[in-house]
């Protein structure tokens, strides 16, 4: 046998070689996919575990310090102006948390801030409620006095990475926080029952479903309306809104963000270490705190304020967390 026959029988000829690299390749690509479903379960069941800490932290702090939930993140810009109080305002909801337009501040996800285009429109799932003097009394009374807002100047939270904001164009850490006093007019978010998010086939009745984990008789019709109560309302005004809140023994939901300043945040008396970080969102630009929902009534005697439930930032309360894990 020459050596030329040899060579031949030894070596790979360049197909061969092109067919083990591909071979290669896709059993690289099939690993990588399975680690990244993995990585994406495990991030949704840890948002469902901290959506259940919040809720049993909130629950402990509350019961050992007589409320005061204060300090929260309000989620309006540092600037949002007064307005009538007791109004409802459906319109579109500012995305960045920064008041000043010379800084990239943190923004809300899209889900939270982005109607629906289907049913001929409807608004995001927050919206914007103005406090009454009664409503401020009530949220003093359990200990809600100031919220956390965001601006470029003044006093800094520390970011996701652990490191404070310098108040830079393009710092993801810019969620800077100063502290605005609740008065009579102060805008705050509000869950909107009527909010619709998604598109084609995505479309998913967000608002009434986060009113419905909190223990309320709200539902979305599928002739495009909202039931409250067994009354149908128009989900594309503020009517629903302001019938839902008129309903003694129902009440609207206002949303605020758990963030480092929070005063059931590194207490000594029960609460949380830390504000957990929601998992299931990625980009580092946007809000990535779990909110509280707090429920507010209008009554004969005046405004009542409780605790109604937590959702994470993505806008899901605990029943569509655990549903996105299944």
């Amino acid at each position: 046998m020459n050596n030329t026959t040899m060579d031949r029988k030894q070596g790979f000829t360049l197909v061969e070689l092109v067919m083990v690299i591909a071979i290669l390749a896709l059993i690289a690509t099939l690993a990588i996919s399975r680690l990244s479903g993995v990585r994406l379960d495990s991030e949704k069941k840890l948002n469902v575990a901290n959506l259940t800490r919040i809720g049993t932290a909130l629950d402990t702090f509350m019961t050992a310090n007589d409320g005061a939930l204060n300090r929260l993140d309000g989620l309006l810009k540092y600037d949002e102006p007064l307005a009538t109080a007791g109004s409802f305002d459906v319109s579109v909801f500012p995305d960045e948390l920064s008041g000043n337009t010379n800084v990239t501040g943190v923004v809300l996800n899209s889900r939270l801030i982005e109607g629906a285009s289907a049913y001929g429109g409807f608004p995001g799932l927050l919206a914007r409620y103005y406090l009454t003097d009664s409503d401020v009394t009530a949220l003093n009374n359990m200990g809600l006095s100031y919220v956390m807002r965001g601006t470029d100047n003044g006093r800094f939270t520390t970011g996701d990475d652990g490191a404070w904001s310098q108040g830079t164009a393009g710092d993801p850490d810019t969620a800077s926080c100063v502290a605005k006093q609740i008065t009579n007019g102060f805008a705050v978010a509000v869950i909107n029952p009527g909010g619709v998010v998604g598109t084609g086939s995505t479309i998913s009745p967000l608002g009434a479903r986060v009113y419905e984990s909190c223990g309320q008789d709200v539902f979305f019709t599928t002739s495009a309306k909202l039931l409250i109560d067994d009354t149908e309302y128009d989900p594309g005004t503020d009517a629903a809104l302001q019938a839902l809140l008129a309903t003694n023994g129902d009440g609207i939901l206002l949303a605020f963000g758990v963030g480092q300043f929070s005063s059931f945040v590194g207490s000594n008396r029960a609460g949380l270490d830390s504000a957990p970080i929601c998992p299931v969102i990625t980009a580092k630009d946007e809000y990535r705190r779990y909110i509280v929902l707090l429920r507010l009534r209008h009554t004969g005697t005046g405004s009542v304020v409780e605790y109604a439930g937590v959702m994470d930032a993505l806008g899901q309360p605990i029943m569509e967390a655990r549903a996105a894990v299944d």
